[in-house]
């Protein structure tokens, strides 16, 4: 499947696609997964190879999220509600991390052909003068959008991680004040592992075990949901170039068959986004799916810790719940502000056909504009595993949902 490179001429640009997409990359090579834009650089690896840490790091995630939920019945038969509504937290935001890394390590060939259509894209079909500013910024925001994206969950790494390591530096160098004892209890995660922790190298494994889990969990969560965001950012970019391209074209070209060749130049440029929109839908509605049930969910136990940490004087852990809680609606916004945002721009090239002077072409120019109209006037939907469809409405319908959630936490604790 592979973009024909006739194009509408365009001054020349000097922004390369990889400006855009390099964070991405280097996120997806950190994980494990290699890609390239167009071919422009060998990959070394076997797609076996690319997705064996991915699986192996999930075999023990699986592994954690089955503890978690035998300590979480644990603690509930011990009536300790406060605490299982912790664990939740841990539980839900484990699964979405194995969900999210999962789907990347089976869609590998669709991500690389979504990566090789949009680089193609991207290299032959660059804004013209009229919108390259709003283009360029748009890219460039989405670009910083992930990078702060990224840095809050570095944040939430931190805050999570160094406590309990901490704890166990200082403990361990004041041992001899201490009569040698260790408090083995103080761990990253909310579990309880069927052995018993007695001695610093096993305390010290597990630890280090948990640090590795937390970080590449995390990586996963954050690489999938960036990705989702700069796709459908240069797949809208190239559905807008395309949108300023048919009104410069019917507006402009005077001569008939120069205006035919241009037009199924048009109608190709216009099939092939809307089959990076279909990889768009196969590769994340699975993830959209999980993060839609999850997150209301999550959003909710979270709020609730913030505020019993708050109570309890417990500062720093009731800062690192609000993190979370941001992390979480950042993530909401990411699928549908971005979904939002592609299903616009599909319908929005029916409305430029229609505002150009298509009346007054010959028959047969007509029909292949009312084509393209009727191919646009059913948007494109990122959908939860089609179930339903994203957007705004959805965002707001999961933010009602988590505190609805949340009121009835409260009525209940």
């Amino acid at each position: 499947m592979t973009l024909l490179h006739e194009t509408v001429n365009h001054p020349p640009q000097n922004n390369d696609i990889r400006e855009y997409l390099g964070l991405n990359l280097k996120m997806l090579s950190f994980i494990g997964l290699e890609f390239n834009l167009n071919n422009d650089r060998p990959i070394k690896k076997s797609k076996f190879m690319q997705i064996l840490p991915i699986f192996m790091t999930n075999v023990v995630s699986l592994t954690i999220a089955a503890l978690e939920i035998t300590f979480i019945a644990f603690v509930l038969r011990n009536h300790e509600e406060h605490l299982a509504v912790q664990i939740c937290s841990e539980l839900f935001s484990n699964i979405l991390c194995i969900g999210k890394s999962l789907r990347m390590a089976t869609a590998v060939a669709s991500i690389q052909t979504a990566l090789d259509e949009v680089s193609i894209l991207w290299a032959k079909h660059r804004p013209n003068q009229h919108c390259k500013m709003e283009i360029m910024k748009k890219a460039r925001n989405t670009l910083n959008f992930s990078r702060w994206y990224l840095g809050f969950i570095i944040t939430g790494i931190a805050g999570f991680a160094l406590p309990p390591i901490h704890n166990f530096v200082y403990h361990y160098f004041i041992r001899d004040a201490n009569n040698y004892t260790l408090a083995f209890s103080k761990r990253i995660f909310l579990l309880r592992y069927p052995f018993e922790i007695k001695n610093v190298p096993l305390f010290f494994f597990v630890l280090t075990e948990e640090g590795y889990i937390l970080l590449i969990s995390a990586m996963h969560w954050v690489t999938c949901d960036t990705l989702f965001a700069q796709i459908t950012t240069h797949t809208s970019i190239q559905l807008k170039i395309l949108h300023y391209d048919i009104g410069a074209l019917i507006n402009h070209e005077t001569v008939e068959h120069r205006l035919k060749a241009k037009i199924l130049i048009i109608i190709r440029r216009h099939q092939c986004l809307l089959r990076v929109c279909r990889l768009i839908e196969d590769i994340f509605s699975p993830v959209i799916l999980t993060t839609v049930l999850l997150s209301a969910l999550n959003i909710c136990v979270n709020i609730f810790e913030t505020k019993a940490m708050n109570a309890e004087g417990n500062y720093a852990r009731a800062a690192l719940h609000a993190n979370l809680v941001l992390v979480l609606f950042l993530q909401i916004l990411f699928y549908c502000s971005f979904a939002e945002t592609l299903t616009n721009q599909t319908s929005a090239i029916a409305e430029s056909v229609y505002n150009c002077k298509w009346t007054e072409k010959n028959h047969k120019l007509g029909f292949y504009l009312r084509m393209i109209m009727m191919k646009s006037q059913s948007p494109f939907y990122c959908t939860a595993y089609g179930f339903f469809p994203i957007g705004h409405a959805r965002m707001a319908s999961i933010i009602s949902t988590s505190f609805s959630y949340l009121m009835m936490l409260q009525s209940m604790s």
